[in-house]
């Protein structure tokens, strides 16, 4: 999942072989194309393409190949993301099941929601070598928010107090 995430965010280089059109130009050319995060949202969700239309088949097929799903994530620039939500999909393309692990925010305690039943899960296994992980849920880390808020109230607070001394001695 960490590989797919940083290949999401690399930059893309169109040459040659596969120039994009380009409207300022009018004409196609070589491209580098990146995509950034300008604001880290509170809640990240991941929703992995565990379907794919197959021509072979002329249909959809499932993608089961077995991923590690990181407690944390630590790979975005000044963000760390903490895991606490975990959907699966049981079954084909046209139908099947969900499930959901999901983390107390009260007690860090994890449980299984599966229709009307919900249990407490004490094994984290599920995170590891997953092939139903369908939807992953992170939350912001609220240490690196905490820290951050702090050092935005700090910057604040003393460009409020240079300008106030800026004023008045004039």
């Amino acid at each position: 999942m960490v590989d797919g995430l940083e290949a999401f965010f690399q930059t893309k280089r169109f040459d040659v072989d596969n120039w994009l059109y380009c409207d300022d130009c009018d004409e196609k050319t070589d491209m580098e194309i990146s995509f950034n995060i300008q604001e880290y949202p509170t809640i990240l969700t991941l929703h992995l393409k565990r379907f794919y239309f197959d021509y072979m088949t002329m249909g959809y097929q499932k993608n089961c190949c077995p991923m590690d799903i990181p407690s944390t994530l630590t790979h975005f620039k000044s963000c760390t993301y903490d895991l606490y939500g975990v959907i699966n999909h049981s079954g084909v393309y046209g139908g099947g099941h969900y499930d959901a692990y999901i983390q107390s925010p009260e007690n860090k305690d994890w449980y299984c929601f599966n229709d009307s039943h919900v249990i407490k899960v004490t094994d984290k296994d599920f995170l590891k070598r997953s092939k139903t992980a369908y939807m992953i849920v992170y939350r912001k880390s609220e240490r690196i928010f905490l820290f951050n808020l702090l050092i935005k109230k700090n910057t604040m607070e003393t460009s409020t107090e240079e300008a106030f001394k800026t004023a008045n001695s004039r």
